[in-house]
């Protein structure tokens, strides 16, 4: 029954706004997991630039 109503896109409202919290929280999780490893391949790259170049 729940695969018919989420195939027929009912229940994504529903799920989304009964799951709210923890979607938002998943969504900045991943975010910030997103963004500190960004910033850490940055910093390497740059000593890995600035070691090369010494």
């Amino acid at each position: 029954m729940q695969w018919i109503i989420w195939k027929a896109g009912i229940a994504d409202y529903v799920v989304m706004q009964r799951n709210k919290s923890y979607l938002l929280t998943l969504l900045v999780a991943g975010y910030l997991i997103i963004v500190l490893l960004s910033a850490l391949v940055i910093r390497k790259k740059s000593k890995y630039t600035v070691g090369s170049k010494g």
